[in-house]
C-alpha cells in the first residue's frame, strides 16, 4: 500500500510473495505532503513464508514506512524454513519522501503493534534511521 488513509484490513492472509508479505510505504516523488499512508488498521492477519526471491536478501513479513498504523492480533511466521528468506516479523523505519532535492525525512509515529505472534522470526523492531 503506497497511498491511503482510514484503511482497515481484516483477516488477510499473505504468503509466498517475492519480497514482503505486507508493505506500507509513504515514500513518494510527489511533494512530501501528498500520497501518504496513515490511519491504517490491520486486524488478525496471517503473514508467512514470504521473501521468496533468493537474490534479494532477507525481508520482514511486514515493513512499515508510515505513521498511525495499528496491527492487532494475528501472526507473522516462517513455517517452512526451506522456503523463502523471511527472517524478521515486523520492521518500522523512517523514510525520505518528496521530489529529488526537496525530500523530507519522516519517522514512524503512533504505530501500535499488539497481540501478534512471531513464530520462527524476530520480534517486531524499529530500525535506526539510515539517513
Amino acid at each position: 500500500m503506497q497511498a491511503g488513509a482510514g484503511v482497515a484490513l481484516r483477516d488477510v492472509w499473505s504468503w509466498g510473495n517475492a519480497l514482503y508479505g505486507v508493505l506500507l510505504s509513504s515514500r513518494t516523488a510527489l511533494p512530501a505532503t501528498s500520497a501518504r499512508v496513515e490511519d491504517v488498521t490491520l486486524d488478525d492477519l496471517l503473514v508467512f513464508d514470504n521473501a521468496l526471491r533468493f537474490t534479494s536478501g532477507s525481508h520482514p513479513g511486514i515493513k512499515i514506512e508510515a505513521s498511525d498504523v495499528t496491527i492487532r492480533g494475528g501472526a507473522v511466521a516462517r513455517c517452512d524454513p526451506w522456503r523463502g528468506r523471511q527472517s524478521r516479523s515486523i520492521q518500522q523505519q523512517c523514510w525520505l519522501s518528496g521530489p529529488a532535492g526537496a525530500q523530507a525525512l519522516f519517522h514512524p509515529e503512533e504505530n501500535v503493534i499488539s497481540g501478534v505472534s512471531t513464530y520462527g522470526l524476530s520480534a517486531p523492531e524499529v530500525l535506526a534511521c539510515p539517513y
